[in-house]
């Protein structure tokens, strides 16, 4: 026979973050480098598990390689992305049960945003280095649509009134640029196939700081 209660968990609407990891570019080029980067965020707790926020990105994203590239390019870009952003993390939808192994991974977040990248290519192929004196389209600096696609999952750290002052957070993004900014490259299609959006991928981790007014969350369980 089960019965039914209700436990209350006390949580801030508010958090700060910084977080770096490693960002990996799809682009136009065949070669494509691996570079740190790193993040800044605001977070708002509608509830524990439903977050909205603001994020910034910068690093660097580079690839190519003037010597084994197919059309001889390379571009180093400097970039930083502003998004915002939603997250829900499995928690919400759980009914707890204890014991329970889901409350083990009530963390499991997926969520999605918007914003954008704004460009700065710190070195670019512009001219083919084979005599032809082919230049190639595209842009030095430019501003481009970005959504972001992220996974991961947050750990939770208590302070003294077992409520969560710190998070930890693993994360991996995967962000779809809308324009051809990414990489400099904005060379015809047909020949140099680059047809699809340039994206780059981006794993994290980081930590966050939980401040600001208390609000209860309840949440039904059974035992």
């Amino acid at each position: 026979m089960y019965s039914s209660a209700f436990s209350q968990y006390n949580f801030r609407r508010y958090s700060i973050g910084i977080g770096g990891g490693m960002n990996e570019p799809y682009s136009d080029v065949k070669y494509n480098d691996r570079s740190p980067a790193f993040t800044l965020n605001g977070d708002f707790y509608l509830t524990p598990f439903i977050i909205g926020g603001l994020e910034a990105q910068f690093g660097k994203l580079q690839g190519g390689d003037m010597a084994n590239d197919k059309h001889l390019r390379e571009f180093n870009n400097s970039y930083i992305t502003s998004t915002l952003n939603a997250r829900v993390a499995l928690g919400e939808l759980l009914n707890y049960h204890r014991p329970s192994i889901l409350n083990s991974f009530k963390g499991l977040y997926i969520g999605s945003g918007v914003g954008f990248i704004k460009n700065k290519m710190t070195f670019v192929t512009r001219i083919k280095p084979d005599g032809s004196n082919y230049e190639f389209p595209g842009k030095d600096a430019s501003i481009n649509l970005v959504v972001p696609l992220t996974a991961g999952i947050n750990f939770n750290f208590l302070d003294g009134w077992d409520e969560t002052r710190y998070i930890m957070t693993l994360g991996y993004q995967m962000n779809v640029t809308f324009g051809e900014g990414m990489d400099g490259f904005n060379d015809p299609p047909s020949e140099f196939e680059n047809d699809n959006n340039d994206m780059f991928a981006y794993a994290t981790i980081g930590v966050k700081y939980c401040f600001g007014r208390k609000a209860p969350f309840y949440r039904p369980f059974r035992y």
